[in-house]
């Protein structure tokens, strides 16, 4: 049996299962990353620069994936729900599994509406979606 990573967004908590992802097609990136943020001063007189280092930048995470149901009706009770259940400006843990025991736990928060890919997808069982939340949003 292999193993499939899970895409489960927690309450502010990290204990309160909000929602999970199912059938995600793409993540990018992959894992969280870390990006410092710092602030360099440089002067006209000498060589060189001072760095002050600082947190870490914000950054997005785009999940592509897809939301299936029986009928029309459901599909669209299911797009409803996917979004009023992920609110925007609201501070969830998206953990995503990294093995069957540990988790990776990053902090992020929806800023854009969740883009659906007409393209592809009939649109009467299932549909493709863009679900992009903004990383190290709050601390």
């Amino acid at each position: 049996m292999s193993f499939i990573p899970s895409h489960k967004i927690y309450a502010s908590n990290g204990t309160s299962l909000i929602y999970t992802i199912e059938d995600v097609i793409r993540r990018d990136p992959v894992l969280s990353v870390n990006i410092p943020n710092f602030v360099e001063h440089t002067t006209f007189r000498s060589n060189g620069s001072i760095i002050i280092p600082g947190g870490n930048k914000p950054y997005d995470i785009t999940l592509v994936a897809r939301l299936g149901a029986d009928n029309y009706t459901d599909l669209m009770t299911a797009l409803n729900n996917l979004k009023t259940t992920i609110a925007t400006k609201t501070e969830y843990y998206l953990k995503i599994d990294t093995s069957i025991s540990t988790t990776d736990d990053i902090k992020v928060m929806r800023l854009q509406d969740i883009v659906i890919d007409t393209g592809i997808g009939k649109l009467t069982k299932f549909l493709y979606y863009t679900l992009t939340l903004r990383a190290n949003a709050w601390s």
